[in-house]
């Protein structure tokens, strides 16, 4: 995804215009304000984001709607927050997207994280993610075989998703190395 910042007049706005090109390509503008400047951004971020986009699919299968090329207007509203600290980081995101104007096909998604630092460069991670699906236009008519599921080659219909998880990680070199822009999710 390539995004591309444009000025804004104080610390606390940014705005960029966002080009993803894959099967699924999707391009437009979006804005954000933060709590905090971005100068404090690597430590601490408070932010809502705002963004609109033009979405194009190129299906493999004919879709449940009888499609097989799709282009459509989506939005998506994003609440991030994320504090560093020496012992560890808390983040937590919450977003709503839709389709536009068909704001009946929509997704609602939190996401939580906490990371502790046990030594220096070893972490506990701990998270969990709540989906609730709405906005499954994507899937196949064709019914999906037991083992295309097994293996997750194709998705069933759902209206909710979720995960929990847990783990250690180990990180070195430089303390900026995992900062590129914190920015829009970044």
């Amino acid at each position: 995804m390539a995004t591309f910042p444009v000025g804004c007049p104080t610390p606390h706005w940014r705005a960029r215009l966002s080009i993803r090109a894959t099967r699924r390509a999707r391009a437009g503008p979006g804005i954000e304000w933060d709590l905090f400047p971005y100068s404090e951004s690597t430590r601490r971020i408070v932010a809502v984001n705002y963004s609109v986009y033009a979405r194009a699919w190129d299906y493999r299968e004919i879709t449940i709607y009888g499609k097989l090329h799709e282009t459509r207007m989506s939005q998506a509203l994003d609440t991030n927050v994320s504090i560093r600290q020496r012992w560890g980081t808390i983040s937590g995101n919450v977003e709503v997207a839709s389709f536009v104007p068909d704001f009946a096909k929509n997704h609602v998604a939190s996401y939580g994280d906490v990371s502790l630092n046990l030594l220096r460069g070893l972490s506990l991670n701990i998270g969990s993610n709540f989906e609730w699906v709405r906005d499954q236009i994507s899937l196949p008519a064709e019914e999906a075989t037991s083992e295309e599921v097994l293996v997750n080659q194709r998705q069933l219909a759902t209206s909710y998703r979720y995960y929990l998880y847990f783990g250690v990680s180990y990180t070195f070199g430089s303390i900026f190395s995992p900062i590129v822009n914190p920015r829009f999710g970044g």
